[in-house]
């Protein structure tokens, strides 16, 4: 699976954050920066932001067009393993990210999957983002076989409790009616309030679509850049392109 990698231009180090977003399905790594992810990247940095390299991969499974970032339960789609194991390890190497150095995001089934990974794996990221997400796994593509256990460690509403959560931020458009999305920001937030658990939440204008995810990728990147702290003093502007 290809993995599309975004290194701003300052020097590697164990202390320049790491994002991971993921696609919608069908999708591939391409998308975010087929709506301008590089290039907004590089203003923000040139501005003073603080920089971090974005990493987007290739989710899609062998058994399935749509394996919802997980494992499933006949072993043959592996993308949650392969996602918090081999494309860490490939893309840190040699200088491992610490938790708070670290943040995954998507879009759609990406917004999904960056919930529940985020939340499965709470040693891993200290943020996440979830565009025009759900957060109950609805395994359309029999990901979890049917399995009730499997469904229920896989939903992110189910799993709530514990510590430590990551920074939250939910976004959605305004005229969202793609059906497995319609209305789940509002319904996850909904949750999250009463256990006293912070998250941003942000509607504008948009539809179910990339077009409505440009909209939004100032928001999505300011958002990331606060909660890494603004750590580089002066930068210099421009990023490498997305390989």
């Amino acid at each position: 699976h290809d993995v599309w990698v975004y290194r701003p231009d300052v020097p590697d180090a164990a202390n320049l954050p790491v994002v991971y977003f993921l696609h919608g399905g069908p999708g591939s790594g391409q998308d975010v920066f087929s709506v301008g992810m590089a290039a907004q990247l590089d203003a923000y940095v040139a501005h003073g932001g603080q920089p971090f390299v974005l990493v987007s991969p290739d989710g899609n499974g062998v058994a399935r067009p749509d394996p919802d970032w997980a494992d499933s339960a006949e072993g043959r789609d592996r993308i949650e393993t392969w996602l918090t194991s081999d494309v860490i390890a490939d893309v840190e190497g040699d200088r491992p990210r610490d938790r708070q150095h670290r943040a995954i995001a998507g879009f759609s089934m990406g917004g999904y999957g960056a919930m529940n990974i985020a939340l499965r794996h709470r040693d891993l990221y200290s943020q996440v983002v979830s565009i025009a997400g759900f957060f109950h796994a609805q395994d359309e593509e029999r990901v979890f076989g049917g399995d009730p256990k499997l469904e229920a460690a896989n939903s992110p509403d189910a799993n709530l409790d514990g510590a430590p959560l990551p920074r939250i931020l939910l976004m959605d458009g305004l005229q969202d009616t793609e059906p497995a999305v319609a209305g789940e920001t509002q319904r996850f937030a909904g949750l999250l309030a009463p256990r006293h658990i912070p998250a941003d939440v942000q509607l504008a204008p948009g539809h179910h679509d990339w077009d409505y995810v440009a909209t939004q990728l100032p928001a999505v990147i300011a958002f990331l850049g606060d909660g890494f702290g603004r750590s580089v003093a002066s930068v210099a502007p421009g990023g490498s392109p997305p390989r």
